[in-house]
């Protein structure tokens, strides 16, 4: 009997120990679970704001290339415009020059009949 009771309380200290290394093992465990956790948590958030400025950044070259694309209309539209005005503005000097042309020619032509008139 004294040999059982030796027996269970070997065995019982046996399971305590066993225990309490279970405890301690589940404590590092939990712990390195844990910080493990923290760590990916930290690399997931870090993650998610640079996915967040990349479709910020892709949003705002979405809208360049929409804007791009009504610009360079604008801009195809306005040298049009300056082109048509270059050759009106042509035309108009062609005519000018005529004009002067003709007056100059005419004023001559009255200089000399008067010099023609006062010779005589």
């Amino acid at each position: 009997m004294v040999l059982f009771e030796l027996f269970c309380r070997i065995f019982t200290i046996f399971l305590e120990i066993s225990h309490f290394q279970t405890d301690k093992e589940r404590l590092r465990i939990e712990t390195e679970f844990n910080d493990k956790s923290g760590i990916l948590e930290g690399k997931l958030d870090f993650k998610s704001k640079e996915v967040t400025l990349l479709q910020k950044e892709l949003k705002g070259v979405k809208e360049f290339r929409k804007n791009k694309t009504k610009i360079t209309e604008e801009i195809k539209d306005m040298h049009e415009k300056l082109e048509s005005q270059k050759a009106e503005n042509e035309k108009n000097k062609q005519k000018m020059e005529h004009k002067f042309f003709v007056e100059q020619m005419k004023m001559e032509r009255e200089v000399s009949l008067k010099q023609i008139g006062t010779n005589f």
